[in-house]
């Protein structure tokens, strides 16, 4: 999955999901906005979708082996 992507795109598609689960939790929230605030979503936002798509890199790799004879279950 990864390889069909370009680093420029999963790039591009990082920032984007980010600035987008940002603007949710800040939509969503009832505490007051801050600086701060919108900094610590941000990266908590951005860290959740790298751990999304190393999961999915990983998945995809081991589906990869699987269709290729190489894991025997």
């Amino acid at each position: 999955m990864s390889a069909a992507i370009s680093p420029p795109l999963h790039q591009r598609l990082l920032t984007e999901a980010t600035q987008h689960g940002t603007e949710e939790v800040l939509r969503q929230m009832p505490a007051a906005y801050s600086p701060e605030l919108e900094h610590a979503i941000r990266q908590g936002v951005r860290q959740a979708v790298l751990y999304y798509a190393a999961g999915v890199d990983g998945l995809d790799r081991r589906l990869h082996l699987l269709e290729g004879g190489k894991v025997r279950a």
